[in-house]
């Protein structure tokens, strides 16, 4: 059975602040499942990136987020 593996956007965060979707890609082609999202979605619309995750079929498995900017938007 494969093991279903994410990445930790963080990682790439130079990369995916400069073209997100390009990054994405590329972590696909990795061969990575999913994306754990750090501080945001790089400026993006979240809509988009949501449309982004399902046409190349990684699985957003969680986000660490600013509890400040959740506050902020209830």
């Amino acid at each position: 059975m494969k093991r279903k593996v994410a990445l930790q956007l963080y990682s790439v965060r130079d990369f995916a602040e400069k073209d997100l979707k390009d990054t994405l890609t590329k972590v696909k082609a990795m061969g990575y499942d999913g994306v754990e999202f750090a501080g945001g979605v790089y400026g993006n619309d979240p809509l988009q990136v949501k449309a982004w995750c399902e046409e190349l079929g990684l699985v957003p498995i969680s986000g660490h987020l600013n509890t400040q900017l959740l506050r902020e938007r209830r």
